[in-house]
């Protein structure tokens, strides 16, 4: 990862020469001073100092400081915190965070590292497992990831976007357990959805319930679903029922032009709406172009041939008054090798045991879609 340098944080000016990823850093709390202090063990140099919140013990304070502040879907609570002991931007923004361990998720990331692979570039450096004993529920086993939105100015816009055609795995299909919880969530989403057994139990089956959804959310048809969308701006992220009700890429288009490109450019720029213009569409050709090099980086990956992608998805950034912006892979719990002699092509249809899961179909889409924004942008 390069060469690391304190000059920013360290008022001396002490110098470290250690790869970022080789850093270590210690958190200690003075609960007699009300401040928690983050430092750099190569140096005992103070890289950030917190004080305690008014009225919350300190302990308290510096978990809820863990939190992420900018999250698109998913993932809340304790299941992903920021890595409070690692090196800081200049914006405040750790250079680490952590999600909960998951062993396959884990293996994932160590077999991609090991493999060199292409895709690699879009995907977050994995470090190692953590284990944490200030969490809400105790002591807890988390992996270090590096965070995918440290480079962006503070408040990025992020969105979610899960990506396939299927989001429930092979193993899922033959799983026979009712859950009331979710015959609930299909019944308000359809009311003439459940069948008459399920009626008759007020229940269905997981599989039965993500089939549903997935159909019901377009993603079977279009190859992938916006799951949320947090911005800068009044509300803070995307209304659900918006995401929910856009089923052609055209009204996905729509949805990402209103809810995730900049609207404002920062306090110091005078270009008004024409610098605001230039923005909106700099984030649009960045990201279009990062789909298209994803898309020819997946087709030549080794990685991506040998594994069946379910449940993945791809996280967009952009810079809250642009013109900067990212798209990376991320979520693989659910991701597998494919079983000995089984090929596919991320393409064809999937029927249960062929392990198909559409994810050129989803990136095909998602180029598709950013095309129609770009169409959809007035010019600068």
């Amino acid at each position: 990862m390069g060469q690391a340098s304190c000059a920013c944080l360290h008022s001396d000016g002490c110098k470290l020469t250690t790869p970022l990823d080789q850093l270590s850093f210690d958190a200690s709390i003075r609960p007699s001073e009300g401040v928690c202090d983050i430092k750099c063990s190569s140096c005992d140099h103070v890289v950030e100092s917190k004080a305690k919140d008014a009225g919350v013990p300190l302990e308290a304070a510096f978990r809820r400081r863990r939190h992420l502040t900018r999250q698109a879907a998913g993932h809340g609570g304790d299941s992903i915190l920021k890595d409070m002991e690692s090196l800081v931007t200049s914006n405040g923004a750790p250079l680490y965070i952590m999600k909960a361990f998951d062993a396959q998720e884990a293996s994932n990331y160590q077999r991609l590292q090991e493999m060199n692979d292409p895709m690699v570039r879009w995907t977050a450096r994995f470090t190692g497992e953590v284990t944490l004993g200030e969490t809400t529920d105790g002591s807890r086993r988390y992996m270090r990831l590096a965070n995918l939105l440290a480079p962006f100015d503070t408040g990025p816009h992020v969105m979610d976007c899960k990506v396939g055609i299927r989001s429930f795995t092979e193993s899922e299909v033959a799983k026979k357990a009712l859950r009331p919880d979710l015959y609930k969530r299909m019944l308000e989403l359809d009311p003439n959805e459940p069948t008459e057994e399920e009626r008759k139990a007020e229940a269905c089956t997981k599989f039965r319930w993500m089939q549903f959804n997935d159909r019901y959310t377009h993603l079977a048809e279009l190859g992938f679903r916006i799951d949320g969308i947090a911005h800068s701006g009044p509300g803070g992220e995307a209304p659900k029922s918006e995401l929910k009700a856009a089923h052609t890429s055209e009204q996905v288009a729509r949805n990402i032009l209103k809810h995730f490109l900049p609207k404002s450019r920062g306090p110091s720029d005078t270009s008004g709406d024409a610098g605001i213009r230039h923005a909106r569409r700099c984030v649009a050709e960045l990201v279009l172009e990062e789909l298209r090099q994803m898309q020819a980086a997946m087709a030549a990956s080794t990685w991506v041939r040998t594994h069946e992608f379910v449940g993945c998805s791809l996280l967009f950034v952009a810079d809250g008054h642009g013109p900067s912006a990212g798209v990376f892979l991320i979520d693989f719990a659910k991701l597998q090798p494919l079983p000995p002699g089984v090929e596919i092509d991320h393409r064809s249809p999937w029927i249960p045991g062929n392990h198909e899961d559409g994810l050129f179909v989803g990136i095909a889409g998602l180029v598709k879609c950013w095309t129609d924004v770009l169409k959809l942008l007035p010019e600068a």
